[in-house]
């Protein structure tokens, strides 16, 4: 019984983080991001992902070929992608 108990438990335990890691974007995407805003001067801040989206978008997709490893590339444009997707961008 004890086992039953601690596989049920486990499964429902990454039933709740499996979807949180998946939300987690790739180091790159953060640090173009960063990179991206501080040096706009229409998007000033981090948390203008649309802004970032419709009028940085070439430096960002720029910064994302230039420092993400080639094997999270294409998942570091497709996060910001949807993120954007998400704020209506």
């Amino acid at each position: 019984m004890k086992s039953t108990t601690f596989v049920l438990s486990a499964a429902l335990l990454a039933s709740y983080i499996a979807p949180a890691l998946a939300d987690t974007p790739p180091a790159c995407v953060l640090a173009c991001a960063e990179k991206v805003v501080k040096n706009s001067s229409t998007c000033p801040t981090l948390n203008e992902v649309e802004c970032v989206s419709d009028k940085e978008y070439s430096k960002f997709q720029s910064c994302l070929s230039s420092i993400c490893p080639s094997s999270v590339a294409s998942d570091a444009e497709s996060y910001f992608k949807s993120l954007a997707s998400s704020y209506g961008a």
